[in-house]
Formats: structure tokens, C-alpha cells, sequence
């Protein structure tokens, strides 16, 4: 079959980011024929053009995720974050992977645009070194070309066989669009035999956050989603027992005060992160001709990995966070 004869979806939910005009851009620049936009919106209604289709959300991700999902008619469905930027060629590039029946999902690199701020592009750092993020750092990296990779190579914007996420949608109910829903049906595609595709030509551009409560938020909703999704999975913690890390951390920091009275050596491991992160941070200050890093980067890296940690603890003994606003 010729491949601009399958169908293709582009899924945009949004939150009425002021991002999502160039968003939109970046889709009608698409140079695949067989295409159809549906934007899924919670908060004021986005302005989008005549051929765009524009739904009102459910309040919520993971019912207005499914209300876009329902609407959509191709075989495949793109769904896209409203803060990104994907090059023209994505979709042609994509769509053939698919003539092997059993893909069910392709994606790329998550990567920082070249013109984001001095602050976008620092924590674009944190999250993209192997300090910041660890193995999920990953996903913010170029890499070789895989058709065995899982959720910590990959976020939710890319291409998927919409056959397959209906699928996923009857074997696990609602908790399949829910809090690290990505995380949650990639794991799921791989369990049932399909295979989840990295290419590095299929990267995109995706904006950071600007400030380091922004960073905290985005960070805390995503250890919360990762505790959900050991709940689901807790035979992946065996394999991904470094995912615990942050909140280990973020457990002895909070003990810290209390744990000195037995021993001053315990302030050893905090010693040695902070030096760590000190000199790491200078060496991004070399490269990158910025002096601010030196001082900035140890704040965000301690951010983002306490974030995640009490977000972990969060998700684990309380309620998961929503992914976005609620009614």
C-alpha cells in the first residue's frame, strides 16, 4: 500500500498554552497529504483554523485525552503536547514504520529549542543529564535508532496505532489515559507483544519550563505518575529500583536534622552531592559561556530531584496528581 493512504489524526490536547500557536504552525507544515487535527481544550477556547476540528475537554486529562481519541478516525493517531514543535517531515517519516503490524507506537527525542532562555535551557540540562535524571535522561537525548524501547526512551508526543490504544483502553479501563498514562501503555504495548519504536529523525522540539517552581510542578505530577505506575507494574521496580533514588534522598533530607545526633558523618552523602552538582554545573558554565549556571544549576538539579521524590512519596500513599487542571 502506497503509505500517504493511511490516515493519520494529529491530537492536540491543550490547556490554552500561549505555545500552541506555534504548535499548531509546526502541524500545518506537515508535508503528509492524509491528515485531520482535532485540538481537545480545557480553559478558554483556543483560536484554530476552519479545518481544524475544536472540542471542549472534560475538565481533565484523561477524559478529554479519551473524548479527542473518540473523535479521531485514522488508522494512526499523533498526538502532540501543545508545547512543541515537530519538523515537517515527522508524519511522512513515521508512517511507514507502521507497515510492520506489530508497531504500536514511534517517537523521538525530546529535545530543548535552540532559542529557549538562559533558564529554559539550563533546566533543559538537568533533565537531559545522566545527574538530573538518570536513565530517564534518556528521553532528552539522541540516540540509535531502536524498535525495542520503552517508556524512559520516550514521552507521550508520537505516533500511535489508534487500534492499539483502544485495545489498551478495554484491557485496563480509565487508568490508561490517567497520571503517567504514557508510562502506563507503553508498558502495556510491550507486555502484549508490540513493539515501541525509537528514531532519532522523529525528534522534536519541546519547551521547557522557565522558573524553578515550574520545574517543581512539572517534576512533582511526573514522581507522582511513576508511583502509579509501579502500582500497576511492581515487577518493573525490580528492574527500575533507581527511579527510587530521589526519594530516598528526599527521605534522608528530611531526617537529616534528627540523623546528626547520631553521627556528624551522616552529612557525608549530602556533602558529596552538593560537590557533584557543583562540578557539573561549573563545567556547563564553561561550555555554555555563562556564569549563572555555576550558581543556578546546583538549585535546579536539588529541585528536580526532590520534586520527584516527594512527588513519588505523594503518589504512593496519597492521591495521584492530576496531569492538568480539574472541574
Amino acid at each position: 500500500m502506497d503509505n500517504s493512504q493511511v490516515s493519520v489524526s494529529i491530537l492536540i490536547p491543550t490547556i490554552g498554552r500561549e505555545d500552541l500557536a506555534q504548535t499548531l504552525d509546526s502541524v500545518k507544515k506537515q508535508n503528509y497529504p492524509n491528515v485531520s487535527v482535532t485540538v481537545v481544550y480545557d480553559g478558554p477556547p483556543p483560536s484554530v483554523a476552519s479545518t481544524e476540528t475544536l472540542v471542549q475537554g472534560e475538565g481533565s486529562h484523561g477524559p478529554s485525552l479519551k473524548k479527542g481519541l473518540e473523535l479521531c478516525k485514522g488508522e494512526l493517531v499523533a498526538i502532540v503536547d501543545d508545547d512543541t514543535i515537530i519538523p515537517s517531515d515527522w508524519l511522512a517519516k513515521a508512517v511507514p514504520v507502521f507497515s510492520d503490524p506489530l508497531v504500536a507506537f514511534v517517537g523521538g527525542s525530546n529535545l530543548t529549542p535552540p532559542d529557549s532562555s538562559p533558564m529554559e535551557k539550563m533546566i533543559g540540562y538537568v533533565q537531559s543529564s545522566y545527574f538530573g535524571s538518570m536513565r530517564m535522561s534518556s528521553r532528552y537525548n539522541v540516540k540509535a535508532k531502536r524498535s525495542d524501547a520503552d517508556e524512559t526512551d520516550l514521552i507521550a508526543t508520537g505516533i500511535y496505532r489508534r487500534s492499539v490504544i483502544l485495545e489498551a483502553y478495554r484491557a485496563l479501563g480509565p487508568q490508561v489515559f490517567g497520571s503517567a498514562w504514557e508510562n502506563i501503555l507503553l508498558t502495556w504495548m510491550r507486555e502484549q507483544g508490540y513493539l515501541v519504536s525509537y528514531d532519532p529523525e522523529l525528534s522534536f522540539y519541546h519547551e521547557r519550563r522557565d522558573s524553578v517552581g515550574g520545574l517543581f510542578r512539572q517534576v512533582f505530577k511526573s514522581g507522582s505518575g511513576r508511583a502509579r505506575y509501579f502500582k500497576l507494574y511492581p515487577r518493573q521496580m525490580a528492574k527500575k529500583g533507581y527511579m527510587l533514588a530521589p526519594t530516598l534522598f528526599a527521605i534522608y533530607l528530611l531526617t537529616l536534622p534528627l540523623l546528626l545526633f547520631a553521627s556528624r558523618l551522616i552529612i557525608l552523602p549530602v556533602a558529596l552531592y552538593l560537590i557533584t552538582a557543583l562540578g557539573i554545573s561549573t563545567a556547563f558554565s564553561i561550555r555554555n559561556r555563562d556564569a549563572r549556571a555555576v550558581f543556578m544549576l546546583p538549585a535546579l538539579f536539588l529541585t528536580n530531584h526532590l520534586a520527584y521524590g516527594l512527588g513519588f512519596l505523594s503518589g504512593l500513599f496519597g492521591r495521584t496528581v492530576r496531569t492538568w487542571g480539574s472541574k
